[in-house]
């Protein structure tokens, strides 16, 4: 969906107003880290083929221009792509951009909140959001199905329908050597590598905490069975009319033929 293909989800979250009672989405902790991938083009299995990064919006076009190499007293060298400046502030929050409704910053790990299960009404950090007494949520929907459906990650907030989480399209990896396009069908392998290098005292360093990756479900396919058949026609059919927030693939406020029009185009 919106040509996205992977979700990874970390621990970042937005800065309490209001005693919690609401939350600042343009104001966050976060601990970003570069996504880089690979595809086992040579079919044994293991991660010994090219790595590609995933440039996002802030890296160099080349992004080895950024490769840095830290030694350490009594440990191995670490290695990774640094971030810019602004990846790396003094505590206790990194502002985004507080006057915008886009998000300057995309592509990188735990970057993006993660909502609860269930929660099918997005977030925009207003009260009650996150409550799951709202009638659209589903606290009983399968994980599977709830942390499959990708936020914009060029939109601030977390798109209704979403678990949140921070997704990104493989058309973003590029070569780290000399910034063309990798031009990948697909990838098979992933890792994440903490993207600045910050000591923040008592909270300790900043380093990145991944608690999971999923792959984007197609698009139309409302139970994550893999296929967009009966079932999801079914679903959507039952959501007419209404502003639905699974049902509504286009996300125009209303599930009618223009979203059926979407899943169809996905069936089978």
């Amino acid at each position: 969906m919106l040509g996205l293909d992977a979700i990874v989800f970390g621990n970042a979250f937005w800065q309490c107003l209001n005693g919690c009672l609401a939350a600042n989405p343009n104001n966050r902790w976060l601990e970003a880290g570069v996504i880089e991938i690979s595809l086992d083009t040579n079919a044994n299995g293991l991660a010994d083929d090219a790595w590609f990064v995933i440039r996002g919006s802030s890296l160099p076009a080349v992004p080895q221009d950024a490769f840095r190499v830290q030694s350490w007293p009594a440990s191995p060298d670490t290695a990774g792509f640094e971030l810019p400046a602004e990846f790396a502030p003094p505590p206790p929050f990194f502002v985004v951009n507080p006057l915008s409704a886009s998000e300057l910053h995309w592509g990188y790990a735990d970057a993006s909140p993660v909502l609860r299960l269930g929660d099918l009404t997005g977030s925009l950090g207003f009260p009650g959001e996150d409550a799951l007494d709202d009638p659209e949520d589903d606290p009983a929907i399968d994980p599977a199905v709830f942390y499959t459906m990708p936020d914009n990650p060029n939109i601030i907030g977390i798109d209704p329908g979403s678990g949140g989480g921070d997704a990104f399209d493989i058309a973003w990896a590029v070569d780290p050597a000399t910034g063309d396009p990798a031009g990948l069908s697909g990838f098979d392998f992933i890792r994440i590598r903490t993207g600045v290098m910050a000591d923040l005292g008592p909270l300790g360093e900043i380093s990145t905490e991944i608690d999971a990756v999923a792959d984007v479900r197609a698009r139309g396919d409302f139970d994550g069975d893999g296929i967009v058949g009966g079932a999801d026609l079914a679903i959507l059919l039952a959501a007419w009319g209404a502003p639905h927030p699974r049902a509504d693939l286009n996300s125009d406020g209303v599930v009618d033929g223009a979203d059926l029009a979407v899943l169809l185009a996905g069936w089978g």
